[in-house]
């Protein structure tokens, strides 16, 4: 069931914290996230399921399970054509411009700051982080949150946040799992089974979806639905390539079955994008033809 919950506004009672919280929504939703700044505020975002697509200033970031994202204070941002998509996230605001911020030294305060000042935009989330932002959570919504227990939570949260955006090399997918994914991507009239391209990589069926969950988070399935999708607004905004040519190029029946499957995956219609791509931040109309 969807569901969002939230504190801020001085629910968290503590001025460095000043919003926390979770959503699960099952289909995208338009307008769920214009574009809007955090004041002095560092923002992170655990995304736990699905899939994001996001803009950071002048950035796009395609967000997916499994991933972290830091905004830094002003930063302008927002979701693609103001739409949120389905997905499960976690996030929380921090500041940390106040002495005294989280008990922290004024020393060890500056150096956080300096190193997420200086830090990537995004990184492979670990488990780590989501427990310590659901921990919070949970305190807040069952109303025992003690202020020593959020800070010691939030302490730890920033600093394996700052250690994953810090780090600059990621660990090689599993070669067969790549190598499935090239057989995927190339098979664009979905020919090939699943059991044939587990033959074709040495893996059994069963084994495929274990190593494929592991590596993405999603099974083979999933992943390739995603991954038409990501090429697909990939296409929208760097070419001019028509809609059916796109919806042609990635194997679609037709182009009104790929906009039919891009506007559910979206929230809007595939020229509705392309326009909101490539006007920078605009909304997207109501109604929009393929």
């Amino acid at each position: 069931m969807p569901y969002r919950a939230e504190f801020k506004d001085g629910a968290t009672s503590l001025p460095e914290l000043p919003e926390i919280g979770r959503a699960l929504q099952n289909e995208a939703i338009s307008g769920g996230l214009p574009e809007h700044t955090h004041g002095r505020a560092f923002e992170f975002v655990v995304v736990t399921r699905g899939r994001l697509s996001w803009w950071v200033e002048q950035e796009v970031l395609d967000l997916s399970a499994g991933q972290l994202l830091c905004t830094k204070p002003d930063e302008r941002h927002g979701a693609v054509g103001s739409a949120l998509e389905p997905s499960e996230i976690i996030w929380v605001q921090v500041r940390l411009d106040r002495p005294g911020a989280f008990g922290l030294s004024d020393e060890d305060r500056r150096s956080l700051i300096a190193g997420l000042d200086d830090a990537l935009r995004t990184a492979p989330a670990l488990p780590i982080h989501a427990h310590h932002l659901n921990s919070i959570m949970d305190a807040y919504e069952r109303g025992i949150a003690r202020q020593a227990f959020v800070r010691a939570h939030a302490i730890c949260f920033l600093e394996a946040s700052l250690d994953a955006l810090t780090r600059r090399e990621t660990e090689a997918p599993d070669p067969r799992i790549a190598h499935a994914m090239r057989i995927m991507r190339a098979d664009r009239e979905g020919r090939l089974t699943l059991p044939a391209i587990a033959d074709r990589v040495g893996l059994s069926e069963s084994w495929l979806h274990v190593l494929f969950q592991r590596s993405t988070g999603l099974s083979p399935a999933a992943w390739l639905r995603e991954t038409r999708m990501d090429e697909a607004k990939a296409l929208l905004q760097r070419t001019n390539r028509t809609i059916t040519q796109i919806a042609h190029d990635l194997g679609f029946s037709s182009s009104q079955y790929f906009a039919s499957a891009f506007r559910k995956r979206t929230g809007h219609a595939p020229n509705a994008y392309r326009r909101s791509i490539r006007s920078g931040v605009g909304g997207i109309p109501e109604k929009e033809t393929n």
